[in-house]
């Protein structure tokens, strides 16, 4: 580019007598010049002035679904996480201090009863959904209800802690499938 203008330029500084040697320009020529000129300028000024408008136009709505677009991020992401607080705030303890004098059965109610909360809550949340995907679900939980904890010889202590084990494990599922259920809920919404 600079090669190009340093020509030209070359061009004009060694044509330059013979160029403007020649005088006025014929008669006419200004005029011709002016009417070409304003005839150029209405024509791009119409043309421009429909252009600028809808290009005006198509830049506020852009602006106007960008933002929209955002909102829509800003306010999901929000819902998401106040209802991650709320699910894993409102429980009570999982991991309830257990004290010596706690026998298996004990513990073992305790933690049916944390087992129970949860999967009530977790149907409850299940009856926004069709049909076929809430009767799999409620499926999976009655299987996961219908199972017996193993009983087997062992001393009290390893008893609590294989009990303690097993209803963490069903209670972090149920809160995982409640997650679940929240994000597809935000996702549908």
């Amino acid at each position: 580019m600079n090669k190009k203008k340093n020509r030209l330029e070359h061009t004009i500084k060694t044509h330059s007598h013979e160029i403007f040697a020649c005088g006025e320009p014929k008669d006419g020529h200004r005029e011709r010049f002016a009417r070409r000129l304003e005839a150029l300028h209405a024509a791009t000024t119409s043309e421009v002035g429909t252009d600028t408008h809808v290009t005006h136009e198509t830049k506020a709505n852009n602006r106007r679904n960008r933002v929209l677009r955002i909102l829509t991020g800003v306010v999901t992401t929000a819902a998401a996480v106040m209802a991650g607080i709320w699910l894993f705030t409102s429980r009570p303890e999982t991991t309830a201090p257990l004290s010596s004098e706690d026998s298996p059965a004990d513990v073992q109610n305790h933690y049916a009863m944390l087992f129970e909360n949860e999967l009530e809550t977790t149907k409850q949340m299940l009856s926004p959904m069709d049909g076929n995907e809430r009767a799999k679900v409620l499926e999976e939980l009655e299987t996961m209800e219908a199972e017996q904890m193993p009983d087997v010889q062992m001393t009290d202590e390893h008893k609590i802690t294989l009990i303690v084990s097993v209803y963490s494990s069903r209670i972090n599922a149920l809160q995982q499938i409640q997650m679940n259920l929240i994000t597809h809920q935000i996702k549908t919404s």
